[in-house]
């Protein structure tokens, strides 16, 4: 989508291949969760790779597989999901206005999904330096100078920090509230 609003992008081969390659994972993804016969069809290829890979490719299978009963729940997580990326959309446009940038808020709806592309590549911790690098390289296209992108950048990146916080405080209360009720749980197996 981002590439239709930013045309000259669709000439960058690098950004094109990134997206092709994302989007062929996507596809292959879901057809493993969507259809016996390709799941059926991937562990017959997988049952011919070498041991270890053998193991760790059945286990990848299985573990989509799982997935493949419970349609309604990928559908909602499906539009939480695109309502989460329009919201972290959104939200770089703000900090970008805060911080004085003259951004179209189409230029984000491009920019931001592919830089947020960029941040889960499995190269640094939670995309930093990445993630400064992509917003530099991106809004110098609309004539963003280096040091406002960057500043955009470590903003946008801490920003998505301090609102997983709370998820992480959760999870710590709620594996110690688990700890709790089994201690107190009484002993059936006798």
């Amino acid at each position: 989508m981002g590439l239709l609003l930013v045309r000259d992008l669709a000439g960058n081969w690098t950004i094109v291949g990134s997206l092709a390659v994302a989007a062929a994972g996507c596809v292959v993804t879901l057809l493993l969760v969507f259809s016996a016969r390709t799941a059926a069809a991937a562990s017959f290829l997988i049952g011919r790779l070498p041991g270890a890979l053998q193991h760790a490719g059945h286990r990848v299978l299985e573990s989509i597989r799982r997935y493949a009963p419970f349609h309604r729940q990928l559908a909602n997580v499906l539009v939480c999901s695109i309502a989460v990326q329009a919201l972290r959309i959104v939200q770089a446009y703000y900090l970008g206005r805060g911080l004085g940038l003259n951004v179209a808020l189409g230029m984000y709806f491009a920019f931001i999904p592919l830089i947020l592309l960029v941040m889960l590549l499995p190269i640094t911790f939670n995309g930093i330096g990445t993630s400064q690098a992509a917003f530099v390289w991106f809004f110098a296209r609309v004539g963003v100078e280096a040091p406002s992108a960057f500043a955009l950048s470590v903003i946008f990146v801490a920003l998505g920090v301090v609102g997983n916080l709370p998820g992480g405080v959760l999870y710590v209360v709620g594996r110690k509230a688990v700890a709790r009720t089994a201690r107190r749980a009484p002993d059936l197996s006798a």
